[in-house]
């Protein structure tokens, strides 16, 4: 059987390392890739980052040299990048956004200084509003750009056509899109009937729905490893 991995770079290769150590075969096809944004990022004020993904820990650590200003990461994954990169200071929530900002009113006080949220061009939620609503001072900094894959690796499209594909791994709602967009392109819409979906969260299994499966599983924790351990339930 074929695992696909649409993550993107480094994440895609790490994983498909991982699971060919277990003895999976796997293929790799980053729907999107990252660019890190030279900017100048000031923390003169400031009384912690907030970060919510891996990609926006990366491109911190790209653009400032700073690592001992308090972090806070939305959840353990990207705590742990961020502890990997160099960052001393670090907190993290449950891994989604509204328990990331309980977690600062909870902890921090708005007369501290202010907050600046680093991300990517793409976002979900507004995480910046919902800060200033509770009386914060907060700043939203781009630091990195996204840049969608226009169409499927041949490699991919061959695994498709000749039936190879057992199982998808996703990650994000916004990598779902692009997938089932570059199916529809390549009308391939009928090959999921024989491949089972394993999503990260129900917010990326609801993007789905428009396609006729095999079998569409969501874990019972929102992390990476909760997912990696359904992989022996739907392998041929």
């Amino acid at each position: 059987m074929t695992i696909l991995i649409t993550r993107p770079q480094p994440d895609a290769e790490r994983l498909a390392k991982h699971l060919q150590q277990k003895g999976y075969y796997t293929l790799i096809d980053p729907l999107i890739e990252i660019e890190f944004i030279d900017v100048e990022l000031s923390l003169k004020g400031v009384q912690a980052i907030l970060v919510t993904s891996l990609n926006g820990i990366r491109a911190l650590a790209h653009v400032s040299p700073e690592r001992a200003q308090l972090l806070y990461a939305v959840g353990p994954g990207s705590a742990s990048e961020a502890r990997s990169l160099g960052f001393e200071n670090v907190r993290y929530a449950s891994g989604n956004i509204q328990a990331l900002i309980e977690k600062i009113q909870h902890e921090m006080s708005p007369l501290r200084g202010k907050m600046i949220y680093v991300c990517g061009d793409v976002i979900g939620g507004d995480i910046v509003g919902e800060l200033k609503h509770q009386g914060f001072e907060a700043e939203k900094h781009m630091i990195y750009r996204t840049k969608e894959a226009t169409t499927f690796t041949s490699q991919t499209l061959k695994a498709f056509k000749a039936n190879k594909i057992s199982l998808i791994l996703f990650f994000s709602p916004r990598t779902v899109d692009i997938f089932v967009k570059l199916l529809q392109q390549s009308s391939l819409e009928s090959v999921c009937e024989s491949i089972t979906a394993l999503c990260l969260s129900t917010a990326v299994r609801e993007r789905l729905k428009g396609l006729h499966w095999k079998s569409t599983q969501v874990p019972a924790r929102l992390s990476q490893i909760a997912l990696l351990k359904l992989i022996p339930n739907y392998t041929r």
